[in-house]
């Protein structure tokens, strides 16, 4: 057994699975330096052939910049059968193609990121379905402030979030609870709390959830999650706890891609007799 395991221990890294979500089309073009519709027009590969750079033929740019170029360079690392290596995230580009072009920075440098992105090729713009390619159209008039943000919305762009955080130490102020006070059924206890921060850093409101998280609403194709609010009355344990996480007024706000934004915190409340409640982001 031991040669066994050894051996599958030592395979080359081309059985490694491609493991990343496609961002939803709208975030993608926001997060994205140029979102272009091109041709390959030229592909050179590497002295020690590692990588190669093609050239793309910008027909279109769907994405307003002060700078649009006319051709775009990037580079690629080349394919497994030339490297030796691989996963199944790879994939190659071809003198002649068209693409759609998603291209982000990264450390400077500009990629595009297939398959972890929405760059893909088509043999014309037409092949593009109708529901991206009116995102295409009027990604221009994307207004991020009209989004609440939270982890569940962002999808495979985590990169490009910071989630909110508070000046003030949420489990100090939770800290101020005596657990002894209060009569629990189960011990430890827990809730669940959202908090909704906006892109001024302002708390804005404060409730204790249903622990469901539903889709609310789409904007621009993306699909707005929430949690639901828990019915009145409200014991005294959660009211107090509304009332200590409220005094946290003021938090830096979440960004996305570098702006501010509004955004929902969603807290999970633990309160233990003989111990400090406190608080883990979910």
């Amino acid at each position: 057994m031991k040669k066994l395991l050894l051996f599958f221990l030592f395979l080359p890294s081309y059985v490694i699975a491609c493991d990343c979500e496609q961002p939803l089309v709208a975030l993608d073009f926001v997060r994205s330096e140029f979102v272009f519709w091109g041709t390959v027009v030229d592909k050179e590969y590497a002295r020690d052939s590692q990588t190669y750079t093609v050239t793309f033929d910008v027909e279109r740019h769907f994405k307003y910049n002060e700078i649009q170029p006319k051709t775009l360079k990037f580079t690629e690392q080349s394919e497994g059968e030339i490297t030796g290596y691989g996963t199944s995230c790879d994939y190659s580009v071809s003198k002649g193609e068209k693409w759609l072009i998603y291209a982000y920075k990264y450390n400077d440098e500009l990629f595009f990121g297939y398959p972890c992105s929405n760059s893909n090729r088509y043999n014309q713009l037409s092949d593009v379905n109708a529901e991206e390619l009116e995102i295409l159209e009027n990604g221009n008039k994307i207004d991020l402030q009209k989004i609440d943000f939270s982890y569940t919305v962002i999808g495979g762009l985590s990169r490009e979030f910071e989630r909110a955080t508070s000046e003030n130490s949420i489990n100090s102020l939770l800290a101020q609870l005596n657990p002894g006070y209060y009569r629990f059924e189960d011990d430890p206890f827990f809730e669940s709390v959202a908090i909704r921060v906006d892109s001024t850093g302002i708390l804005t409101d404060v409730m204790i959830t249903d622990w469901m998280l539903v889709e609310t609403k789409k904007l621009y194709g993306i699909p707005i999650y929430e949690y639901g609010k828990q019915s009145e009355p409200l014991s005294k344990v959660q009211e107090d706890i509304l009332f200590n996480l409220k005094q946290s007024k003021k938090w830096q706000p979440a960004r996305f891609s570098g702006v501010n934004v509004n955004s929902w915190v969603y807290l999970k409340v633990r309160i233990e007799k003989g111990k400090k409640p406190y608080a883990t982001n979910y």
